[in-house]
């Protein structure tokens, strides 16, 4: 089942978004092999707005003492150019075997900020 999370940036500030891989009973899922995309657009099927993966660095899947992490990185650099007030997501993770599975979507909303 994927998971419901809106997200809510900040124009212009770097913004992190961290999620702890666990089941519902909070067991740590091994994300030993993983890799991860995620891209953000108005809706279905239109043109994308951003778009983070682990192969741009935009996305880490880290392990630390048996807990797995996975983080959204929002620089201010490319925050500062959203010309959009609210879109949707989802995050999909890819195991080593190419399957993929949507764990996470919602909503993107953006706080235009005063100082530039």
């Amino acid at each position: 089942m994927t998971n419901k999370y809106d997200i809510n940036i900040e124009k212009g500030s770097d913004t992190q978004d961290v999620f702890f891989s666990i089941t519902d009973d909070g067991v740590p899922v091994d994300l030993t092999g993983y890799t991860a995309r995620m891209q953000i657009r108005e809706k279905p099927g239109s043109t994308i707005l951003d778009e983070l993966t682990t192969d741009n660095g935009r996305i880490t899947i880290i392990e630390d003492t048996g807990v797995w992490t996975v983080t959204l990185k929002f620089p201010s650099a490319t925050t500062d150019e959203y010309s959009f007030c609210s879109a949707s997501y989802d995050v999909e993770l890819i195991d080593a075997s190419l399957l993929v599975d949507r764990v996470l979507q919602g909503k993107v909303t953006t706080d235009r900020n005063i100082t530039t």
